[in-house]
């Protein structure tokens, strides 16, 4: 049988198979279909007999380059094996869903196309061929893969990311996912994590819900708040949020979590700084500088237990004139020894030791026990000059509060600058000691003397009580000071001083007023009778020889005595009054102390009180 009446046998089956229609209503339909569709059929060998004019808009070709096997414009992807088996299918008269299929283009390119194949029949349920309708994809499918490629940079950059990220519902408040490092967090897994609400990320008293309200109206906002683990540690975060519609229209945020741990301890320690270096200028002491420095490092690390040791290098010693302890007193000044503070004086090196180091280091000997057992201890040395002068410990009793290397870097850290700011204030205070002082005995000078005057004579008027002034002289100290030399008085000199101030309470004060003067300031209810008995105290004190060159030295003194408010309202008019009194003391004999006593504006009566 010749070609041509093959092919018009296959038109009579064909036509015999397809439903009776209207043959101009079929065309319209045809016609519509085609304007954004290839219609199709091909024979039971898979052979096009029909392909509408479509093709060449979708595919380049004409419908007579198409009318060929269906396998030949077929490329190598392997949803074309599922495509031949739906295909293979139809041939053999059963119903197929919808497939997919790449095809070459005639320019080369590949296309998609959206199939679907019914069975054609004869009358008699024959199956003669495949009709098809295809529709063009390949937009489709780009969109599709730029979506995976997105997809899966997003996946990438999610996982990878060093920063925790979360996904949550906007309106639940449900989180959907998370990243390894947001799991790694909050210490939970993948599986906890989805479910969770995003409150229960925080501490209960973090304000999460305030954070989630400001979160809705304005999302780019940078928030902070801490992030709980589920061991109860607390994590300090940035959240950037970002809102986005997710699938389904479902509204989703996507909160990066940056971990500002490391930031917070920069600023803390920046402030820190800062701290120190205004407290140098607004301690009024010392001693209060010692108790800013303490609360610095306080804010830096766990220092209940804090002291300042100062190596006094004349006396080879140690004092403590900052301690702070749960456990023990301050234990004073005491020789260098070989505790731990003496360690990091001698090595000049910063120490954290703990149970285990310390324990090493008794067993070779480099240090003895000193004080209470603490866990871990803590020592930095304090620098000023070209020397160590100090140390800067802290200690704790707690096992869970243990320090660490990186507490140690801090306390080496601003220990260079707690250095500085000692070292200047010891400046500061020597300069004023010299100022206040008399450099030979210590003691304070007359401009300190008349300050502490007028301050306990304001007190005394406000309490109702009294102020007793007494000048001393030392009887015949010329002589010897002739005799021996200028530094043997000197030191005679220094003698007096330090017994005269054993003799005195500490509210009290004796000053030198220069030579062999000095004055003396007894404040409280002091009247003629308990000035007197101050007065014999202190003579008293000079019945003991002072030691002077490997000899004994016996010296006397005079006192005159002024009381405050019966003898003068003012400090000149005290110390002159005084001044008065001990002349006549030294008229009278010497070794004896006299009062003043005004009886009128023109007379001054001075009652001896001899020795």
């Amino acid at each position: 049988m010749g070609e041509d009446q093959r092919g018009a046998d296959r038109r009579t089956e064909v036509a015999s198979a397809v439903p009776p229609l209207d043959e101009g209503r079929y065309r319209r339909l045809v016609e519509t279909l085609e304007e954004r569709h290839l219609v199709y059929t091909h024979d039971v060998h898979g052979v096009f007999d029909y392909v509408s004019p479509s093709i060449e808009r979708i595919l380049g070709h004409t419908p007579e380059e198409f009318r060929t096997h269906y396998t030949r414009y077929l490329t190598d992807h392997p949803v074309n094996e599922e495509a031949r088996r739906h295909t293979d299918l139809s041939i053999a008269g059963e119903k197929q869903p919808p497939y997919e299929v790449e095809i070459y283009h005639r320019d080369g390119s590949r296309r998609w196309l959206a199939v679907l194949e019914t069975p054609m029949l004869a009358s008699d349920g024959t199956v003669v061929g495949v009709q098809g309708i295809a529709r063009d994809i390949t937009e489709m499918k780009r969109d599709e893969e730029r979506r995976r490629e997105t997809e899966a940079r997003y996946r990438t950059l999610f996982e990878s990311a060093g920063d925790a990220i979360f996904v949550a519902d906007v309106d639940t408040g449900q989180l959907l996912d998370a990243n390894p490092c947001a799991l790694e967090l909050v210490g939970r897994t993948l599986e906890e994590v989805r479910g969770m609400h995003q409150s229960e990320l925080h501490p209960p008293d973090s304000g999460a819900s305030e954070l989630f309200a400001r979160g809705k109206r304005a999302p780019g906002d940078l928030l902070e708040i801490d992030v709980l683990h589920r061991d109860g540690r607390r994590t300090p975060v940035e959240i950037h949020g970002s809102f986005i519609q997710g699938a389904g229209g479902r509204r989703v945020v996507i909160g990066v979590f940056r971990d500002v741990t490391a930031r917070r301890a920069a600023e803390k320690l920046q402030s820190a700084l800062y701290r120190i270096a205004e407290e140098t200028s607004a301690a009024r002491d010392l001693n209060a500088l010692y108790r800013s420095i303490h609360e610095i490092v306080g804010g830096l690390m766990d220092a209940r237990n804090l002291f300042v040791a100062i190596h006094e290098p004349v006396t080879d010693t140690l004092t403590f004139p900052y301690f702070v302890d749960e456990r023990d007193p301050n234990p004073g000044p005491q020789p260098v020894g070989r505790g731990l503070t003496a360690w990091v004086l001698r090595t000049g090196e910063p120490q954290l030791v703990g149970p285990e180091r310390f324990a090493e280091l008794l067993s070779r000997g480099q240090v003895e026990q000193l004080g209470t057992d603490s866990v871990d201890w803590m020592g930095v040395p304090l620098r000023g000059h070209g020397r160590v002068f100090g140390v800067l410990a802290v200690q704790t009793y707690d096992g869970r509060e243990r320090y660490t290397e990186r507490d140690r870097e801090v306390l080496t850290f601003v220990s260079r600058h707690i250095s500085t700011a000692i070292e200047r204030k010891r400046a500061e205070e020597t300069i004023r000691h010299h100022a206040f002082h008399d450099y030979l005995t210590g003691l304070p000078n007359r401009l300190l003397f008349f300050d502490r005057l007028e301050q306990a004579m304001a007190g005394a008027l406000r309490r109702k009580e009294g102020v007793a002034v007494m000048f001393l002289d030392l009887d015949g100290f010329k002589p010897i000071n002739d005799l021996l030399g200028h530094a043997a008085g000197d030191h005679l000199l220094a003698e007096v001083a330090c017994r005269l101030r054993g003799v005195l309470r500490e509210a009290d004060t004796v000053a030198r007023l220069g030579g062999d003067e000095f004055l003396l300031m007894i404040p409280g209810r002091v009247g003629p009778e308990s000035a007197e008995k101050v007065a014999a105290k202190v003579l008293a004190s000079f019945e003991t020889p002072f030691p002077l060159e490997e000899r004994e030295i016996r010296l006397t003194a005079s006192v005159g005595i002024a009381l405050f408010p019966d003898d003068g309202l003012d400090a000149d008019t005290l110390v002159r009054r005084a001044d008065e009194a001990l002349y006549r003391a030294k008229d009278a004999g010497r070794n004896r102390w006299f009062f003043w006593k005004e009886k009128s504006a023109d007379r001054k009566t001075l009652v001896p009180q001899p020795r």
